[in-house]
């Protein structure tokens, strides 16, 4: 099957903040709130070196809401939209998540992540009357990732310059962690395309 590679350097335009579930249990008599000060890092995605990563998955959802957003038609295809295309025929790659680098183009260990103490609904839910102090890791807006994703639906191949346009709504009206434009209005997690590429990888 003809496919591409799709390659792009993400730059940080605001501050990224993590919010995973934390994965360890708490220990017997501990309170809610040593719990999270004992293991506030693990909201972040980390890799076996220690190193934070973006979810390989992150920027290719992010792409298909930014395609949902725009809703454009698939040039002789009535229509029917790129949303679908972008679904099931974009593939991360390689199979692993994307490394978050610092200014100088190195990877941030997670041991490094300063957080900070915000007030939050107890139940999880926004705009709980209940708030708990708890703390999440947080990158300075000088960050980067680069990602790659396999390319195999032909109408994106055709038309690429949709990928790159998605990719860019994406870094503004999106964005990645929490606290981003898409999820609670906020600011965080934005990007800018900084490069991208696509290269045609002939038949897989």
């Amino acid at each position: 099957m003809r496919h591409a590679i799709m390659k792009a350097t993400l730059a940080g335009l605001s501050t990224i903040t993590f919010g995973r579930m934390l994965q360890s249990d708490k220990n017997q008599g501990e309170s809610a709130e040593a719990h999270d000060k004992r293991c506030w890092r693990e909201r972040m995605t980390t890799n076996e070196s220690g190193e934070v990563c973006i979810h390989k998955l992150a920027p290719k959802l992010a792409m298909e809401v930014a395609a949902k957003f725009r809703s454009d038609s698939i040039p002789g295809k009535g229509k029917q939209t790129f949303t679908k295309n972008i679904r099931t025929g974009l593939v991360p790659s390689p199979n692993c998540d994307f490394t978050v680098n610092d200014a100088n183009g190195d990877p941030i260990l997670a041991e490094n992540v300063i957080g900070r103490t915000i007030s939050v609904p107890s139940d999880g839910r926004r705009g709980g009357s209940k708030r708990v102090p708890r703390k999440f890791p947080e990158i300075d807006p000088a960050w980067s990732i680069d990602i790659e994703m396999l390319v195999f639906d032909q109408d994106l191949i055709e038309h690429n310059e949709r990928l790159h346009e998605y990719l860019e709504l994406a870094g503004i009206q999106i964005g990645f962690g929490s606290h981003r434009p898409e999820t609670s209005g906020g600011d965080h997690g934005m990007f800018e395309v900084q490069s991208f590429e696509l290269v045609e990888a002939g038949d897989a």
